[in-house]
């Protein structure tokens, strides 16, 4: 989120969005250490972040020329994190 101080996701069924931060999960002290590590390399304007199966977090961020280059955050490690969200999986 911007200015770097807590973390969010939505949730989209239909025309409903709901949305979670970081911080109603851990708390705003946990969650801002967090944020504040990705604002670090990313910026305090937001914006998406990545986190892939091996825990390691990269964002896209602006390129010269208009594109986009992907950056590498660093591991999630034992980071603040949000649980399993409570929607239901289509596993096919």
């Amino acid at each position: 989120m911007a200015g770097g101080r807590d973390i969010r996701y939505e949730i989209r069924s239909g025309r409903t969005v709901r949305e979670r931060r970081l911080s109603d999960d851990v708390g705003q002290p946990r969650a801002e250490e967090l944020a504040r590590r990705i604002a670090a390399i990313k910026g305090n304007d937001g914006g998406r972040f990545y986190i892939n199966e091996a825990g390691e977090m990269f964002a896209p961020l602006s390129a010269a020329g208009g594109g986009v280059d992907y950056v590498y955050l660093g591991p999630l490690e034992d980071s603040a994190w949000f649980g399993p969200p409570d929607v239901d999986r289509d596993d096919d």
